[in-house]
């Protein structure tokens, strides 16, 4: 064979593999879209506050940077009580949307696993009995839990994480902007 050929084919592979991968993600996600689609607007609400957290996040340098200048340059100590009051409400907001975040995403978190779990057990009741012989018990119970797991991970963190790295990296290009 020539090097040609052999770089086509490891090429063809290549695509066939990633053709592959992205017709399995699509089937993932036509069978996870309906199980969630409940709970959307809850997750909807967990990205956005996520989000919030993120750039409020960015914003507090701000605030240092503005205490740093006012110390070393021109003293006005009515300009710094004036700074550091709006920091430390800027702070107690802060906090309160990251309390806020981790409770919306523990609720979105907690239906999500809920109602996927009810999903597969109605699944797992429409089967017939020969699976159950197929299958050992703890075997079973295995793919269920790390399975649910998986998906709560995929839908809600690892998306989230996502979001906030993209959301951040525009945020702090903006802020040095």
């Amino acid at each position: 064979m020539t090097s040609d050929s052999q770089a086509k084919q490891k090429k063809q592979s290549l695509y066939l593999r990633a053709k592959l991968k992205v017709q399995k993600l699509i089937k993932l996600f036509t069978i996870i879209i309906p199980i969630i689609k409940p709970y959307f607007s809850v997750m909807i609400t967990s990205y956005a506050v996520s989000l919030l957290q993120t750039c409020l996040a960015w914003y507090s340098p701000i605030y240092t940077g503005g205490i740093i200048d006012i110390v070393t340059r021109s003293k006005d100590p009515g300009h710094l009580w004036s700074l550091l009051r709006d920091m430390l409400i800027f702070n107690i907001i802060s906090q309160q949307v990251g309390r806020i975040g981790s409770k919306t995403n523990s609720n979105s978190r907690e239906a999500f696993n809920r109602n996927l779990k009810a999903e597969i057990y109605r699944k797992l009741l429409d089967r017939r009995l020969e699976f159950f012989d197929e299958i050992p018990p703890e075997e079973a119970e295995g793919i269920l839990t790390n399975g649910i797991e998986y998906l709560t991970g995929l839908c809600l963190d690892d998306t989230k994480a996502i979001l906030q790295t993209i959301f951040g990296t525009l945020t702090s290009l903006y802020s040095m902007y």
